[in-house]
């Protein structure tokens, strides 16, 4: 059974990050996703935020992205 989130503020948490990532480091935008969509299976062009759905998946965002951060 996939987790659901526990709260909205939980998820919005993982937006803000992606924002504040996207915003500070724009060239990091399109490797995230794209690890994003391969790990998930997502093969639509455009990611929203409609498209992280999982708690699993906020995990997952929060692990790359403080992956990227620790080698800036």
């Amino acid at each position: 059974m996939t987790a659901v989130w526990k709260s909205k503020a939980a998820r919005q948490t993982v937006i803000d990050k992606m924002t504040a990532l996207f915003k500070k480091h724009p060239d990091k935008k399109d490797a995230l996703i794209d690890k994003f969509k391969k790990q998930y299976g997502i093969t639509t062009k455009q990611l929203s935020h409609a498209d992280i759905r999982t708690a699993e998946q906020g995990q997952f965002l929060t692990i790359a992205i403080n992956e990227i951060d620790s080698t800036l």
